[in-house]
C-alpha cells in the first residue's frame, strides 16, 4: 500500500483539489484507494458531494478513540464514493486534536497505526493535510510512504516550499 500525503503549509495552494483528483483517478484505473481528510475545514467531503450533516463520526473520532484505548476501527467511518474509492471524512474537532493528544506517547505515530490496520485492503492511501505544521500534519508524514506538495510558481509560494523542505528533512 502506497500513503501518499498532501502537504504543504500554506493554505489555498490546491491541497485538497491534488488530493481528491488523485484519489479519484486512480480509483478509475481500479485501485483500491482510501482519501483521509485529515483538515478540520473538511473539504474532501464537500467536494465528494457527501451530506456534512450526515457525518456522524470522523477521522477525529478514530484518532481519539485509540489513544483511550476505547479503539473505533477507521473502517467504521467510511463513506463509499464509488466502487473503488472510500473517504475517510473530517470534523471540525479536529481542531483540537493536538492539545487533546498532549502528553500521549508517540502521538505522531496514531494515524500510522490506524492505516496499518487495513493495509491489505486499499493500493493507495491519499492523506489531505491542514495548511500548517502541526500534529495533525507530523502524524500524516509519519503514516506516509510517498509526499505530494502542491505549489503556485510565484515568489512567495516558492518560498514557502523551501520552508516546508526544511520541515520534511
Amino acid at each position: 500500500m502506497r500513503t501518499i500525503a498532501v502537504v504543504n503549509q500554506k493554505g489555498g495552494c490546491g491541497k485538497t483539489t491534488v488530493s481528491i483528483n488523485l484519489a479519484s483517478a486512480l480509483a478509475e484505473l481500479g485501485k483500491k484507494t482510501l482519501l483521509v481528510d485529515m483538515d478540520p475545514q473538511s473539504h474532501c467531503a464537500v467536494g465528494l458531494a457527501v451530506p456534512e450533516d450526515q457525518i456522524e463520526q470522523s477521522i477525529y473520532d478514530v484518532l481519539i478513540s485509540n489513544s483511550r484505548n476505547e479503539p473505533i476501527k477507521i473502517t467504521e467511518i467510511l463513506w463509499q464514493i464509488s466502487d473503488h474509492l472510500e473517504l475517510a471524512p473530517s470534523s471540525i474537532d479536529l481542531s483540537a486534536f493536538e492539545q487533546q493528544m498532549s502528553g500521549i506517547a508517540e502521538r505522531e505515530c496514531c494515524l500510522k497505526h490506524i492505516l496499518e490496520e487495513v493495509s491489505g485492503d486499499y493500493d493507495y492511501v491519499i492523506i489531505d493535510c491542514p495548511p500548517a505544521v502541526g500534529l495533525l500534519t507530523f502524524s500524516a508524514l509519519r503514516a506516509a510512504t510517498d509526499v505530494i506538495v502542491p505549489v503556485e510558481t510565484g515568489y512567495f509560494a516558492l518560498h514557502g516550499l523551501s520552508k516546508q523542505l526544511e520541515t520534511l528533512s
